[in-house]
């Protein structure tokens, strides 16, 4: 089976979504008889490094970019530059599917103008991974026409089908990790040599960017709280964003260290007493929708989680497996990871029994999943 994995994203790209989509492809193209090429926007002034070195992962697939129209960069006109640059790549994308039209058997992608219109020409499978607060009939359409739905948590799936969709037509393949890059053979203090930390310093650590519905600013907050000698380490962010937070949270226990290369990441879990998850629940997206991949490399580091009380947490990790605080409340996370750091020999067990968890929730598993289900409805 060739499968085509269309996608308007910039890769390489700063942001999760880029490390999704390659080990996705990289994962599904491990398996017999699949051919995978993934197929991006040529974009304007954006990274244009090999996405395989990138990213580290093995060229187990084909990688292209296509043309549309880029004035995205401009500072003016960003709303007629977002529907220029959609409207141009989904043309190019029918294009692209009609030329290369014996070459490919399925497409798979995560936009859905582009379920839209290549559902016309090639079985079209939708990997959802939010939605809209309200929904047009483009929507509909794409989940109508796409031959099965690939959603990220059950609160996708609950929502889908209050909208209409058939059960039958949608499955839940969670976000994966790559248990080996993050279950590396580091000690914690080995990690905070490498990285230049104390080994006296108490080291709490997020990951991930800083937009407000992942709660950074809850974490923010609750790191004025905290004690002096409890450092909160913020590993990510836009030079914009980071710059923004480091004006609005000044204190001598908050580090702001802005985006690091992937490869950084595994050693900054392995650095720290605990692990954050702070997201919001002020939006669906975070309360209901998320599947973050940083819980799966947090599960698969073997480091304490403290994380946000809400469904799409509790989807994966129980009351035994990670201390839990009341989404945006900066009190009880300040409560909760002093606490925590106080009893961290008895949370060290159960970050053990979590770091076994992990292991199903790699990225071969997830692709199996979702080839087993594409072949059950071509």
């Amino acid at each position: 089976m060739k499968i085509s994995y269309i996608t308007n994203a910039r890769i390489p790209t700063e942001k999760a979504n880029g490390i999704q989509i390659m080990e996705n492809c990289g994962a599904i193209s491990k398996i017999s008889d699949i051919e995978v090429s993934l197929v991006s926007a040529k974009r304007s002034k954006v990274n244009i490094q090999n996405p395989f070195e990138y990213y580290n992962i093995n060229k187990t697939f084909e990688f292209k970019r296509i043309f549309c129209l880029d004035f995205l960069w401009l500072p003016v006109f960003k709303l007629a530059s977002f529907i220029i640059q959609v409207v141009s790549f989904t043309i190019s994308s029918l294009i692209y599917i009609l030329v290369h039209n014996h070459q490919i058997d399925v497409v798979y992608t995560r936009d859905f103008y582009v379920v839209a219109l290549a559902s016309f020409i090639k079985p079209v499978f939708y990997e959802v991974h939010s939605l809209p607060s309200k929904i047009s009939w483009m929507h509909k359409m794409a989940w109508k026409r796409s031959k099965g739905l690939i959603v990220i948590s059950q609160g996708l799936l609950n929502d889908l089908v209050k909208f209409g969709v058939d059960l039958n037509k949608i499955m839940i393949a969670r976000d994966g990790v790559n248990v080996e890059r993050f279950d590396i053979d580091l000690s914690k203090s080995s990690a905070r040599e490498k990285l230049n930390i104390s080994q006296e310093q108490k080291v709490v650590v997020y990951t991930g960017h800083l937009y407000e519905w992942k709660g950074v600013h809850t974490l923010a907050q609750a790191g004025l709280k905290i004690p002096e000698d409890i450092h909160i380490y913020f590993v990510g962010g836009t030079i914009e964003d980071v710059a923004r937070f480091r004006e609005q949270y000044k204190s001598r226990n908050i580090h702001m260290l802005g985006h690091q290369p992937q490869t950084q990441i595994p050693i900054w879990l392995k650095a720290a007493d605990l692990l954050i998850i702070p997201n919001s629940a002020k939006e669906r997206i975070s309360s209901h929708y998320t599947s973050p991949m940083k819980l799966f490399e947090y599960m698969a580091s073997s480091t304490p989680i403290i994380a946000s009380s809400l469904p799409s947490l509790r989807e994966v990790l129980s009351d035994k497996e990670a201390v839990f605080f009341n989404a945006d409340d900066s009190v009880d996370l300040s409560e909760k990871i002093e606490h925590s750091m106080n009893n961290i020999n008895e949370l060290k067990e159960s970050a053990e029994i979590v770091q076994e968890k992990s292991k199903k929730y790699n990225w071969e598993n997830r692709a199996g999943s979702i080839i087993k289900y594409v072949r059950s409805k071509i």
